[in-house]
């Protein structure tokens, strides 16, 4: 096991290429880590809190935690310069790779998977059998920023000629998921992922807590094509020696005990792989 990790750290080295004159951040300087907003911030901070501390003691930097209202909230300070490094969806990648120069040096692993899907949820007692079904019907999205939650199951509407009669915005995965159960919505789209025997992975599992019953209640209609997991972003004005230390600090970090549990918790983070900009070239075109 020792062996492969290390194995892939060479690999990751040869990636990211550190050089000792390319080095603009310095030990003791700021690196400020954006969190993609999923689940409340209060229950969402402890977990980044985690990952800040060992990121600090590996790699010698001094992390600032932030965790934005909104993916527009995150989108905007990127594009304001306030962003370091953030975990981010792949929607919100593509967008910021094609204005910003937004580069993907990590992909997560989770299920085992580099991909993941979109869904389409509706209550099980709501008649809906087919997709054409949700024509005329509220569809509830987290927000236009979403590449599961948005992107690719309104492709999906719009390919089967289905027009809702209202489109609501819940912003996060467990909000929509929360809206389908109480019948504030017909139908809603979130992220997708394979459940592991009986335990289902995709974001139903949000609200397993609050309401035991969801996944008895609240059904997968349809997923979508498969999308490439979400990067570990970082801005084109980060030196590779940087990108190399946090990266490689960040890979240590799934291996242990505590990191595994922080990181799962967040996002279903099993691991993670090397990526570059090119994985995410069809996403990134059509957003263009």
């Amino acid at each position: 096991m020792k062996t492969l990790f290390f194995a892939f750290l060479f690999c990751i080295a040869n990636l990211f290429c550190p050089s000792q004159t390319d080095h603009n951040k310095k030990i003791g300087s700021t690196i400020r880590l954006y969190f993609t907003p999923t689940f409340e911030k209060s229950s969402m901070m402890p977990l980044a809190k985690i990952i800040e501390r060992f990121l600090e003691q590996e790699s010698g930097f001094d992390i600032e935690v932030v965790i934005p209202d909104s993916y527009a909230d995150l989108i905007g300070d990127f594009q304001k310069g306030k962003v370091d490094m953030s975990f981010m969806n792949s929607m919100s990648f593509a967008q910021l790779h094609n204005s910003h120069g937004a580069q993907a040096k990590l992909r997560v692993v989770r299920n085992g998977s580099t991909t993941y899907f979109g869904q389409i949820i509706v209550r099980k007692s709501s008649g809906i059998n087919d997709i054409k079904d949700i024509d005329k019907k509220i569809m509830a999205y987290t927000n236009k920023n979403s590449t599961s939650g948005y992107l690719y199951p309104k492709k999906m509407l719009t390919d089967n000629g289905v027009h809702p009669s209202k489109e609501v915005f819940a912003e996060k995965h467990d909000k929509v998921v929360q809206w389908v159960y109480e019948g504030k919505c017909d139908a809603g789209a979130t992220f997708y992922s394979e459940p592991v025997g009986e335990k289902i992975k995709d974001a139903r599992v949000l609200l397993q807590k609050k309401y035991p019953d969801v996944a008895e209640k609240v059904v997968t209609l349809t997923k979508t094509d498969p999308i490439p997991n979400d990067p570990i972003v970082f801005s084109k004005d980060i030196d590779k020696s940087v990108i190399y230390k946090l990266s490689l600090a960040l890979i240590k970090l799934s291996t242990t005990s505590e990191g595994k549990s922080a990181l799962s918790k967040l996002y279903g983070i099993e691991g993670f792989i090397r990526t570059n900009d090119a994985d995410y070239n069809e996403m990134t075109q059509l957003l263009k």
